[in-house]
């Protein structure tokens, strides 16, 4: 609704920029290291599964979002870009990533599942890249970029790689942080579910 009040009000409204996310394309399902290039051409909005496969409601949610800017950006003939963005790690203690390491510092387990991460730097600049060059004329940009982790990491690592950054860049050594086997890593988060929704249960009847 802002975005197709300000189309009606901005009579020099020429782009937008939008920050969503790898949800976008169901990012709970499996992928395979699928590349920029292998899409559909310049100009479209590609997603390889249907909305009613997807299961997670943010999922929903974000595929949402870029259809419906994407609608209102061609009704008002607006040009419209989209970059899909993965785990955003800062240095800021208010960063979601940040806490969710800081609560791991000293024990954790090494979740081997791969997944791509990124820094708030990085996204900045390339937020700043794209805007500076949607400022120049007769400029060929995409509909969708991702940018999902930076460049020196060729493939993604599993979430443990980031875990080990984040002790050493805040100096704790071995000898004060220890690794769990994941096996009880993952029964210890399995029985913590079950007592919460036994609880919960238990109160609602």
């Amino acid at each position: 609704r802002l975005l197709q009040e300000a189309c009606k009000k901005l009579t020099n409204l020429q782009f937008v920029l939008h920050i969503s996310s790898v949800a976008a394309l169901d990012h709970l399902k499996e992928q395979h290291n699928v590349k920029e290039e292998d899409g559909p051409k310049q100009g479209t909005l590609h997603y390889p599964v249907p909305l009613t496969e997807y299961k997670a409601s943010y999922d929903i949610f974000k595929r949402r979002c870029e259809e419906s800017i994407a609608n209102v950006c061609f009704q008002h003939k607006v040009a419209d870009c989209h970059i899909r963005l993965s785990a955003i790690f800062s240095d800021d203690p208010n960063c979601f990533q940040y806490q969710a390491m800081d609560l791991q510092r000293r024990v954790s387990s090494y979740m081997p599942q791969p997944i791509d991460c990124n820094s708030g730097a990085n996204i900045s600049r390339a937020v700043h890249c794209l805007l500076l060059r949607s400022e120049q004329p007769k400029t060929q940009m995409q509909r969708v970029y991702h940018y999902t982790r930076p460049l020196l990491l060729p493939k993604p690592v599993p979430y443990a790689y980031y875990m080990h950054q984040y002790r050493i860049s805040n100096n704790i050594g071995r000898l004060t942080s220890i690794w769990l086997p994941v096996w009880f890593y993952t029964g210890f988060v399995a029985l913590l579910h079950w007592l919460a929704q036994s609880t919960i249960h238990y109160y609602l009847k």
